[in-house]
């Protein structure tokens, strides 16, 4: 269809008794009309009229040869531009005219207790938070939201008033600065921080420290409690008719990014290709646009449109 179309006629044609009959062997192009006229015997003819499918196959062949001619007759050849009709998109890779509707898919989970977060489907497992205290605090007691460390030092010594300690804190003395008697008596303990103990006779003091919290293996702390994460895929659906695609599946021409996901359909429509000048014409099945006339901008003595519209 795309190519020159041929066609080849063979005709007797009636003549009167005087003249010899005519046979018209007629090739008709798009481009010219070939005719082959012959002039018969009375006694050739019949012999003619059965030779005649041989003739009409040579004939054939040379119609075959046409199109070769034409596009030889094609001096100047430009490129064809693609063109579709409104609202559709060229489509070079497939060489198609496109005409996308697009629609938010459907998202969701299909177990129980999921729920749709970011692309995938979760759901939060939840536990109490466990308190402790600090490894540097391990000998201490925990009561409520507090780890109390027990800190045992001696007591420090003092004496009567009137008394000093000795020089090794053992004893306290006395001198009388008249006699120069001195007076022992023993040390009174006694703790400047914290409580005695009696049975112990040392000091007992008490720092508290506030608890730290962790979450049984493999749970996070999130927003005061303890979450274990589950995960599973998240399912979509589109309106029947559509089509559930990522931007890297569709032509870049439909717009939708590479990580973008959609429902989509496509109209198509037939490619149609414009000649900015020349006229339109398929060779070795290949839309060309054949320049012939020296004409720049397509008009030839007002003759012409500056471009020709055929669909595919």
């Amino acid at each position: 269809e795309r190519g020159q179309h041929s066609s080849v006629s063979i005709g007797i044609l009636p003549t009167n008794r005087r003249s010899l009959p005519y046979v018209d062997l007629s090739l008709r192009t798009r481009s010219s009309d070939l005719s082959v006229p012959l002039f018969l015997s009375s006694n050739d003819q019949m012999v003619m009229m059965m030779k005649c499918g041989a003739v009409a196959c040579c004939l054939a062949l040379l119609a075959a040869c046409v199109p070769l001619a034409a596009a030889n007759q094609c001096r100047i050849r430009e490129e064809a531009h693609p063109h579709c009709p409104p609202g559709f998109m060229y489509d070079q890779a497939a060489n198609k005219c496109l005409k996308p509707f697009r629609h938010v898919p459907h998202y969701y989970c299909a177990d129980q207790g999921y729920a749709v977060e970011g692309d995938m489907c979760a759901k939060n497992q939840y536990a109490d938070l466990i308190k402790y205290c600090r490894a540097e605090y391990q000998d201490a007691t925990l009561l409520s939201e507090t780890c109390l460390v027990t800190v045992t030092v001696p007591p420090a010594n003092s004496c009567p008033p009137g008394y000093r300690l000795t020089e090794d804190g053992s004893r306290c003395f006395s001198k009388c600065e008249y006699s120069g008697r001195i007076v022992y008596c023993p040390v009174k303990p006694y703790c400047p921080d914290g409580t005695m103990d009696e049975d112990t006779q040392q000091c007992k003091m008490f720092h508290s420290h506030p608890v730290d919290f962790t979450c049984p293996l493999g749970f996070k702390i999130c927003d005061a409690k303890c979450v274990l994460k589950h995960y599973a895929e998240r399912l979509h659906s589109c309106p029947d008719g559509f089509e559930f695609k990522r931007g890297a599946e569709l032509p870049p021409v439909l717009g939708v990014g590479p990580a973008e996901e959609t429902c989509i359909r496509c109209d198509h429509a037939p490619v149609q290709h414009v000649c900015a000048r020349g006229d339109l014409q398929w060779i070795d099945n290949k839309p060309v646009c054949c320049v012939n006339h020296p004409c720049s901008s397509g008009h030839c003595g007002g003759h012409g449109h500056p471009y020709h519209l055929r669909r595919e």
